[in-house]
């Protein structure tokens, strides 16, 4: 049992969230920290955003400079398609095997990708599927 700093009332351990080292509980309770997440996120878009966009480099061991350098290289949109997009809506690309980064591509273009299984042939056959039987847009 833990009395909760923030609401004040006392709570079982399984109403908060481990500690990561000792497992203990930690700080306030779950629906406390939940109320508190989702205010701090609602008074500071920018911060989430910033923390957000550093969250997801770092999962391709990849630093600010070296994205926005990898898209210059790019001409500044889509690795496969030129859309330029806000970086909210592009994707760093990589190998699901290697986990090597590919480049950027548009949200689009991304989905489209993984859809296909990353498969050069089944991209190619959708290709000539839509050179035969006509194709919409671009």
């Amino acid at each position: 049992m833990k009395t909760c700093p923030t609401c004040e009332q006392v709570k079982e351990d399984s109403d908060y969230y481990p500690h990561g080292r000792t497992g203990k509980p930690a700080g306030s309770c779950k629906p406390c920290r939940y109320e508190g997440q989702k205010r701090w996120k609602a008074e500071n878009p920018d911060k989430l955003k910033t923390y957000n966009r550093t969250q997801s480099l770092r999962k391709y061991n990849l630093t600010q400079l070296e994205f926005d350098s990898m898209l210059e290289k790019q001409g500044g949109g889509c690795a496969c398609c030129g859309t330029k997009s806000s970086w909210r809506n592009l994707a760093v690309d990589h190998n699901h095997k290697t986990g090597e980064v590919r480049g950027i591509l548009c949200d689009r273009c991304n989905r489209a990708a993984g859809l296909l299984a990353d498969s050069p042939s089944r991209a190619l056959n959708l290709h000539q599927y839509l050179t035969e039987r006509g194709h919409y847009g671009s």
